[in-house]
């Protein structure tokens, strides 16, 4: 009898608080507190299935005091079917894939997918770019494990920079637990709104305790730091390691287990142009060997400096002053790289993946035989001296549009010699044309400009580096200045951005620049008819008729009831000789708004040919 009120009293304890939050889950759901965390949502009462990348998702790994300047996805919309005989990629990463500091259309997946649409005219191209700044593979684990569902061909993984101060990264101050398990049920509490009611409470208690202090102007990347240095023989390195590991081999896990082809790719970061954030000496330096390798490092000799790294292979910085000491010499090449190397790798800083991060990526792919794309070479043999720098990148470890275009071609190879697409002629495009075709205007260039200036003018930078790259215009139009500032300050979004830019070149009857800033939007925000509308008319007013039906039809496929860009289209439509259809789309004009004058003038005319 007293085992059984024993069992009855423990099952209550279990029961009644298990209720208890079950119920709150429902009430705080059906009250609309909370956000769901899913990557992907679906949009309600849509025929169509159709899907798109959810703005709050980040917040599944990133907590409370990071909302304000917590990262998000591109906007990108697909129907949860794919369309017969489709192509469908997701690329899957940090802040390289992302496109930072560019939007998508900046980042190489948006270069892929320009590329793979012009090698293969006739198929249905999707590749969606899932990159995301300040995560690490705890995060790309989670978006692997959703995208399955989605019907992926493949996904291409670019991972690794980020082991240590992404989002619950080792060294970041939003580390989970040192624990893997523990740090992935996490994640699966936050999609709970009442967790999310707790993480925000607590949060709002800290604050008000710390006298609602708030840290202005940091970028995410500085705000994410925990710990500042971390030595490779740190138990905290090997524990990034070791955690690195485990989600990758997951992810491929899930990939294999779900028939989704992988292409992995090693990362690549500067080595030429970018001394290391900081140096620590290794244990065991007394005072003077200190004083002697820090003066050789100021004074850059080369037999001081080599007697420097025989005193401590391990001090970063050293090893970068002897390698730019030797790089003049081109019978030393291969030497110069590897002090450029060991620069990298011993910097304790970790915001490149050391050498060790790409061992584990290439023996992952090797277990799991799936194709290699080894990109840290392909940077390398691009450059001068195999030892990549501003050539490729626009700072540490982002490329540039060059850098970009680069592996975009280096993934579209790698997906042909994997067979997740069939062979096909040659179809390179050159620089001018690739930024053509990504839409890439002043207003992006300066938007990135500024994101570089934001980031590499704080610790850990030692120079601002948005001077030094080529692709951005020294001055910016003050137009392009203005707006470009509304965006980083939130006070208006990019499409409204592009729209206002192009609106003030219509008005000035600069037409080519308007076109460029509508065709943007309409390649940004594929779902909104305004870009496609509007580089409709501006191509009309530039007697380009054949180009602007397209545009039109795009547009009017998501704007249907609109009766003046529909009598538009059918003046382009009898501009370029097609009557027919330019009737029927008089008549469903004349459907909309029976009395439109000029519909009806065109109509008589169109009548009067025939």
């Amino acid at each position: 009898m007293k085992f059984a009120r024993f069992l009855v009293r423990a099952f209550a304890a279990v029961l009644i608080p298990a209720l208890f939050f079950v119920l709150l889950e429902v009430l705080l759901r059906a009250g609309g507190y909370g956000v769901n965390t899913d990557l992907v949502l679906e949009l309600k009462d849509d025929p169509s299935h159709t899907c798109y990348l959810n703005p709050d998702s980040p917040r599944r790994y990133f907590p409370p005091a990071l909302r304000s300047i917590q990262p998000s996805v591109g906007f990108r919309t697909f129907t949860r079917e794919k369309q017969p005989g489709a192509l469908r990629i997701f690329v899957l990463g940090e802040s390289t894939v992302a496109g930072f500091p560019f939007h998508v259309n900046g980042s190489f997946a948006g270069f892929l997918e320009d590329d793979l649409r012009a090698a293969y005219p006739n198929r249905p191209i999707e590749v969606i770019n899932c990159g995301m700044t300040a995560i690490c593979s705890y995060s790309v684990l989670d978006f692997a494990k959703q995208l399955v569902r989605y019907q992926p061909d493949a996904f291409l993984v670019y991972l690794g920079h980020n082991e240590f101060y992404g989002a619950m990264g080792a060294g970041s101050t939003s580390a989970a637990s040192v624990t893997r398990g523990v740090t992935i049920f996490r994640m699966t509490l936050a999609k709970l709104r009442t967790y999310q009611l707790l993480d925000n409470t607590i949060y709002r208690i800290r604050r008000a305790l710390a006298g609602n202090k708030k840290q202005e102007g940091r970028s995410l990347m500085a705000s994410m730091i925990g710990k500042k240095k971390i030595r490779l023989e740190d138990p905290m390195h090997k524990m990034a390691e070791a955690t690195f590991r485990a989600n990758l081999n997951e992810i491929l896990d899930v990939a294999a287990q779900n028939r989704v082809k992988v292409i992995l790719s090693t990362v690549t970061s500067n080595l030429r142009d970018l001394p290391p954030f900081d140096s620590a000496h290794r244990d065991g330096i007394d005072d003077i060997q200190r004083q002697r390798i820090d003066a050789a490092v100021r004074t850059g000799g080369l037999q001081e400096l080599q007697t420097a790294l025989e005193l401590d292979s391990t001090y970063a910085v050293a090893h970068f002053a002897l390698a730019e000491t030797i790089a003049a010499d081109t019978t030393e090449a291969s030497l110069s790289r590897r002090h450029f190397i060991a620069a990298r790798d011993h910097d304790v800083v970790h915001f490149r993946a050391c050498s060790i991060f790409n061992d584990i990526i290439r023996q992952a792919a090797s277990e799991h035989h799936v194709p290699l794309l080894d990109m840290d070479a392909i940077f390398a043999s691009a450059s001068e001296r195999k030892t990549p720098g501003l050539n490729l990148f626009l700072e540490h470890l982002h490329p540039n549009l060059h850098g970009a275009i680069l592996m975009a071609h280096a993934f579209r190879e790698a997906m042909q010699h994997a067979s997740i697409v069939a062979p096909a002629a040659a179809t390179e495009r050159s620089y001018d044309q690739a930024l053509h075709d990504a839409c890439i205007t002043p207003l992006d260039l300066e938007l990135a400009r500024e994101r570089i200036d934001a980031m590499t003018g704080q610790w850990p930078f030692q120079r601002n580096y948005a001077p030094l790259a080529g692709e951005f215009p020294a001055t910016p139009a003050p137009d392009v200045a203005r707006l470009a500032a509304q965006v980083l300050h939130k006070t208006m979004g990019l499409d409204q951005a592009h729209q206002q830019l192009g609106l003030e070149y219509t008005q000035h009857n600069q037409l080519e620049p308007a076109l460029e800033e509508y065709r943007a939007l309409a390649k940004i925000y594929p779902v909104s008819p305004i870009g496609h509308i509007n580089a409709a008319d501006i191509l009309l007013r530039m007697h380009r008729p054949a180009e602007a039906i397209p545009y039109y039809q795009t547009g009017l496929a998501l704007a249907p009831n609109e009766s003046e860009p529909r009598w538009r289209l059918a003046f382009a439509l009898h501009a370029v000789g097609d009557d027919e259809a330019a009737l029927a789309e008089c008549k469903r004009v004349l459907a909309l708004n029976p009395k439109h004058q000029p519909t009806l003038k065109l109509m008589a005319k169109l009548r009067e040919g025939n």
